[in-house]
């Protein structure tokens, strides 16, 4: 005779995301990580980080992961406790995105999800436009995929007082348009500015960083928020948290004849 299955409980893997471009400076580096320490962050997402004989300076608690390119311009740290929970792999991507799949060890998931991805992008102006094409960027993907960063572009959804030129226009929907076909919902709070310039006579504050989720991932967004405003740089620190739920799965039921 056999025994109803048993259920066991996974645990719960929650990761909290945070972005903020450094702008190479030392102090904004310096600050952000005192900011994140209270916060228990599992991902720091740099753009612009400083730089020391070519790497990325190091931040004690964390394990920096970046891709050795002609100049590194994004890199993301993550919180020891959570490597201890997961493993992780750099997909191929051009060189201002870096593109990680985390894996969770054993009894551990985001929802139903063994893996999710935490993508951070710096969309630089360059002469050309700008450094990363939207198709680059948005991929279609079945995995939990959560991309953060610098954008560059304005979108009057996120930013309804500022008056858009026709070229900001035209760059804003062209990605937001990509993003969409690509299944990703913007989790920005519209009217929460991401950047104070030092001159506000010349540039008032502006919406260009996001954080947007695919449709796996978006259901696990429990947050975004802001976590401080400009630290020693233009632009405000801001965490996104991902959650989930309780998962149960069957656990073979013993075998009551052969314990007999």
């Amino acid at each position: 005779m056999q025994g109803s299955p048993r259920r066991e409980e996974t645990k719960r893997l929650r990761l909290k995301v945070a972005q903020h471009n450094c702008r190479g400076s030392n102090d904004a580096f310096i600050t952000l990580f005192h900011v994140v320490k209270n916060h228990d962050i599992s991902f720091v997402c740099v753009q612009d980080p400083p730089l020391y004989k070519g790497d990325p300076l190091k931040a004690q608690g964390y394990e920096c992961i970046f891709q050795k390119t002609e100049k590194v311009r994004v890199c993301t740290y993550i919180s020891l406790r959570v490597v201890r929970e997961i493993s992780c792999v750099i997909l191929p991507c051009i060189d201002d995105v870096l593109y990680l799949r985390i894996f969770a060890k054993e009894g551990k998931r985001v929802g139903q999800s063994r893996s999710v991805s935490v993508v951070n992008a710096y969309n630089r102006r360059t002469e050309e436009g700008n450094s990363i094409l939207a198709e680059s960027l948005f991929r279609q993907t079945n995995d939990p995929t959560i991309i953060v960063g610098d954008l560059n572009v304005h979108r009057s959804l996120t930013d309804p007082m500022r008056i858009l030129s026709s070229s900001e226009r035209r760059t804003g929907k062209t990605y937001m348009r990509t993003a969409a076909l690509c299944g990703y919902t913007i989790l920005n709070t519209p009217g929460i500015y991401t950047r104070f310039p030092d001159n506000v006579m010349l540039h008032g504050p502006s919406v260009i960083h996001y954080s947007c989720a695919n449709a796996a991932m978006f259901t696990k967004i429990s947050r975004w928020r802001d976590i401080t405003q400009r630290i020693s740089s233009d632009y405000i620190a801001i965490v996104t948290k991902i959650d989930s739920e309780e998962i149960e799965r069957a656990k073979p039921a013993p075998d009551w004849e052969k314990i007999k």
